[in-house]
């Protein structure tokens, strides 16, 4: 029975997150927020039920891993997009009609720098995260302003999604290389 406990927890979580990308796509950011709070809750109540009962597995491990990504990853990536969308900034949008849903993909015109810059940041700085999070911000700010001036100096503006595409192709081929361990 204690062994199911903290899985129990980390079901409420994911119960919470999953609401809580329901209603941001109806812009109720409010209602969202305190989903999330709740869900952050029940995953720190998670952690602690299972260490305090002795109670850890792998099932609750890998458990608690995904609610985490959807809870305080997918939620906060939703809100941004809505926030985008509702500033009137174009978006790219395909949108596929499943499940009796609306879904809708976007390719943001700077999301490339969401996915290069903290895994460059790694390269650089190491593995300690108090350190990458801070550092990632700044060179991601870097890279955004950098690519934004690029792209007003000719006489023709170039989108500034073109440059960052010119740019963190060749670092992620960079760090997919290194990381590969291919060596010849």
């Amino acid at each position: 029975m204690k062994k199911i406990i903290p899985s129990f927890l980390t079901i409420l979580n994911l119960v919470c997150g999953c609401l809580a990308i329901a209603l941001a796509f109806q812009f109720q950011f409010e209602a969202v927020l305190i989903l999330v709070c709740l869900g952050v809750f029940f995953d720190f109540l998670d952690g602690l039920a299972a260490r305090a009962l002795d109670s850890v597995t792998n099932f609750g491990k890998h458990l608690d891993s995904i609610t985490d990504v959807i809870t305080s990853g997918v939620v906060p990536g939703i809100i941004v997009y809505q926030l985008f969308k509702l500033s009137g900034n174009k978006v790219s949008d395909f949108e596929v009609y499943a499940f009796g849903y609306d879904l809708i993909f976007s390719l943001s015109p700077i999301s490339f720098i969401g996915l290069i810059v903290p895994h460059f940041s790694r390269l650089l700085i190491g593995n300690d995260f108090k350190y990458i999070l801070p550092f990632s911000a700044l060179i991601g700010a870097l890279t955004l302003s950098s690519a934004d001036l690029l792209s007003r100096l000719g006489p023709i503006e170039i989108p500034v999604g073109i440059v960052t595409a010119l740019v963190g192709a060749p670092i992620f081929m960079i760090i997919l290389y290194k990381k590969s361990g291919y060596k010849k």
